[in-house]
């Protein structure tokens, strides 16, 4: 008796709170494309949930619910171990109205050699950070057809800029390491969100005669200015000739060509009350994907990302940039991670849900069960006792 009023009891409560938020919440409480499809993903997990529980009951008994609790805090030990070093992050940064397939590492750098004689189309090799600092000090790296050999002379993972003095050494024979001057810092560990900027030395290296084509500075300081900081002027690169072809010089973060292309339709600001404090922004994206020959549209704001080919795509920065001219644009820092296991934290949510469920269920009827079959008298008599 007491189980089924209180189970009448929370049934009503969930009606009438989910028949208020649709009827106050109006078209914004409607779920869109991203929510049902992990509305989808729920209700998944809750069948196999379900075959799972009945399998764990029929060997457990009662305390089946009990045991499931247990598989899904595994569950999500397991993800963590399995696929938490696994996780890529990127991130894109987008004017309003422009459309990029460019996606950069910043946790993994390269030293890009681009061959820029042609009008049309720059080709690009690229040197892994990695390969620079196995490197530094030690024998040149060549590359596929580059008519050039790269000597890395010094490799700073973390560092800083500062201007040529007239004491100091000076490491670098042209270009832009003749006004600057790189040293090593300290390497910015994963506790603060402050991020490395390397630089280099490198000398170049005729590849036929071995001679020495000058010594340069590359730094992400001022070769890769435009992804470090937002609303930036440009990069600066040294230029090199070399057989006849102009050859860019360019330490940067390691760049990603997606299949597909993301435009950025809309960005907008939404600041407080009568404040210039920012409260929400949001992107409004397409992505076009000439091999599958499809098109989806989404919202991108706080909290609320948009899922794209295996990659989910979050909100994370906003800037007005200058776009010369007296013009000014609004600019947009997403986010892309690419997680292999980010169903697991799902599953093993909805896993421990019902888990919990069923095993306070049991408890809470095998309770309300005795307490029916308790006389009245002795039911009184342990009432006055609680008082």
């Amino acid at each position: 008796m007491i189980f089924a009023q209180t189970l009448k009891l929370l049934t009503s409560v969930i009606i009438g709170t989910l028949a208020a938020m649709a009827i106050g919440g109006g078209a914004s409480w409607r779920m869109g494309d991203p929510g049902l499809r992990i509305m989808w993903q729920l209700i998944q997990s809750s069948a196999a949930a379900g075959v799972l529980l009945a399998g764990l009951v029929m060997v457990f008994g009662v305390r089946g619910g009990n045991v499931l609790i247990h598989v899904a805090v595994g569950m999500l030990m397991f993800g963590q171990f399995a696929f938490g070093d696994r996780q890529i992050e990127e991130r894109m940064s987008l004017v309003e109205g422009q459309t990029t397939n460019v996606a950069f590492r910043t946790d993994e750098i390269e030293l890009a050699l681009i061959d820029t004689s042609d009008d049309r189309d720059d080709r690009v090799t690229a040197i892994s950070g990695r390969l620079l600092k196995a490197r530094a000090g030690g024998e040149p790296i060549a590359c596929g057809e580059l008519p050039f050999t790269v000597r890395v002379k010094e490799f700073f993972p973390n560092s800083t800029l500062v201007r040529v003095g007239p004491v100091a050494p000076n490491p670098a024979s042209a270009g832009l390491g003749t006004r600057w001057l790189a040293a090593d810092k300290l390497p910015e560990g994963g506790a603060t969100s402050k991020m490395n900027i390397a630089s280099a030395y490198v000398e170049l290296l005729e590849r036929d005669s071995g001679r020495s084509l000058g010594t340069h500075l590359v730094t992400q300081f001022l070769n890769d200015q435009a992804q470090l900081f937002m609303g930036s002027e440009g990069d600066e690169c040294d230029t090199v000739e070399v057989a006849g072809r102009p050859w860019r010089l360019q330490l940067r973060y390691r760049r990603e060509y997606k299949p597909y292309e993301v435009t950025l339709d809309d960005v907008r600001r939404v600041d407080y009350s009568a404040s210039n404090t920012p409260r929400d922004y949001s992107s409004y994206v397409t992505f076009t994907d000439p091999e599958r020959k499809t098109e989806q549209k989404g919202r991108i704001w706080m909290n609320n990302p948009v899922r794209y080919r295996g990659e989910t795509f979050y909100q994370s920065q906003y800037s007005q940039v200058d776009l010369g001219g007296g013009r000014t644009g609004e600019m947009t820092g997403l986010q892309v991670v690419e997680n292999a296991g980010w169903l697991i934290p799902y599953l093993a949510c909805v896993l421990a849900f019902w888990g919990m469920l069923v095993h306070f269920g049991i408890t809470f009827v095998r309770f309300a069960d005795r307490l029916e079959r308790e006389p009245a008298g002795r039911r009184a008599t342990v009432a006055d006792a609680g008082r």
